[in-house]
């Protein structure tokens, strides 16, 4: 488990901005926690929680494909929140299997 963002692994740390760190770890740690208490065990527990701190990362941010570039969903052009939309359409729908 994470304990703060230097523990996170350096493709994290140099992936996502420093404040999408924080979302990140709060959500990997709150599923961390969650997993255990709900499953009871180890069992894919990792896979769950970055899973989740992704997830939490996408819910409100995209980043742009050319430049690498993160940016708040509301930040972007009309045509890309489009696409920001159904991604979060698909999103949902993994989050519910």
């Amino acid at each position: 488990m994470y304990k703060s963002k230097k523990d996170l692994p350096e493709t994290l740390r140099k992936y996502l901005p420093e404040k999408l760190q924080d979302i990140y770890l709060e959500a990997y740690q709150r599923a961390w926690k969650d997993y255990e208490e709900d499953e009871g065990g180890d069992l894919d527990r990792e896979g769950v929680a970055h899973r989740d701190g992704i997830f939490a990362v996408q819910k409100d941010y995209i980043q742009d494909e050319n430049t690498g570039k993160w940016y708040h969903k509301d930040e972007l052009p009309e045509e890309e929140r489009k696409d920001a939309d159904e991604f979060d359409k698909i999103r949902k729908e993994i989050e519910e299997l």
